[in-house]
């Protein structure tokens, strides 16, 4: 069973665990992703599983995560712990616009919201701002905000160059949707003595790349495969209107054109507030990882882009690696790989609606 060491939240070691019922550890490339723990109530070191303390799965600094759910009955204890990503959901972003490399303006929104803040206060702090008696706004703006703990790994500017407002969405979201724009990951690991933010940049192994992984049943390394291709929610000329002025983004024609319209607020950009509307063909595939000649987190890892044949389906694309889920049990490890892009839940598109109507 792969141990697991318990910090508090201030990364004070507490505790060693490598005696539990199940441990699952879910890792996404565009945002972060949870471990699962299911424990039996009369295990060493149970009264460590509280909320606010970081479990880390091994060596594995990527998915530290935080415990922020507890179930249980009488005999098991069920533990969810968000990977330490999820910081990034614990703050907006307030109003600020920043334009460069994907990777500049992901660590600039992070410094800007939770290592240095310097900008307006939260909207719960105006209140207490207003009070004759509360000390001076500048000696309590930054505390409020800051995660002491939180630092960023080194700028490379990589990625393509976007342009993010704040208008107080929560941060992880804006990270994922320059995740998922740009093709690049992130994520916080566990350094030493405290956490850092990182950005990451996948590595090419498809079939035209320099150490091509490919999965096919064909090669005995992939098991129950499931896969989604889907034009149900296609855009790929877009529309983009405020008032009576319109752009066109995209290209296509006849019975291969899916239009789509999005009206543009007054301070956005028009055309990359457009752009961001369209929405190609998704693809998904999901398969248990067997072995065989390619070894996780060897020859492939999150992030990376690997070919997928499957000859009876007909298919063979080159698609990035966006989730890896590993399942601990007693004498057992498997490994689920998620290919390509999923549909959008019911609840994504509720949360997409209400964003495009401006409710926060």
């Amino acid at each position: 069973m792969k141990p697991l060491r318990v910090f508090s939240s201030n990364l004070e070691l507490l505790a060693e665990i490598d005696d539990y019922e199940s441990l699952v550890i879910t890792r996404k490339w565009h945002t972060y992703g949870e471990i699962d723990l299911v424990i039996h109530q009369d295990k060493r070191h149970v009264d460590k599983l509280i909320n606010g303390n970081i479990l880390l799965p091994g060596n594995d600094v990527k998915s530290a995560a935080v415990i922020r759910h507890r179930e249980s009955d009488l005999d098991t204890l069920k533990i969810k712990a968000p990977l330490l990503g999820s910081y990034m959901a614990q703050r907006v972003i307030v109003p600020t616009e920043i334009t460069g490399a994907a990777e500049t303006v992901m660590k600039q929104l992070v410094d800007k919201q939770a290592v240095n803040p310097d900008n307006p206060y939260p909207a719960e702090e105006l209140l207490y701002f207003s009070l004759p008696f509360f000390p001076a706004q500048t000696m309590w703006r930054k505390p409020y905000r800051e995660f002491k703990l939180l630092s960023l790994a080194p700028d490379l500017g990589r990625g393509k160059v976007v342009t993010r407002q704040g208008k107080y969405q929560p941060l992880s979201e804006e990270l994922e949707s320059i995740s998922r724009e740009t093709g690049l990951g992130w994520g916080i690991r566990l350094g030493d003595g405290g956490l850092v933010f990182e950005v990451y940049e996948g590595n090419d192994c498809s079939i035209t790349g320099d150490r091509p992984v490919i999965f096919s049943p064909d090669f005995d390394n992939v098991m129950g495969q499931f896969f989604v291709d889907s034009q149900l929610e296609t855009k790929n000329v877009v529309y983009g209107g405020s008032g009576t002025e319109v752009i066109e983004v995209g290209y296509s024609f006849g019975a291969e054109r899916f239009e789509g319209f999005v009206g543009v607020p007054g301070d956005e950009d028009a055309e990359k507030y457009t752009e961001r509307a369209l929405q190609e063909t998704i693809f998904t595939l999901e398969a248990e990882a067997v072995g065989g000649a390619f070894i996780y987190r060897k020859d492939y890892d999150l992030g990376d882009i690997v070919t997928i044949q499957n000859k009876k389906w007909g298919i063979q694309r080159n698609a990035r690696i966006t989730q890896v889920q590993e399942v601990y049990e007693p004498l057992n490890m498997q490994v689920y790989v998620t290919f390509g892009e999923s549909p959008p839940t019911l609840i994504d598109k509720v949360k997409s609606e209400i964003k495009r109507l401006g409710v926060r």
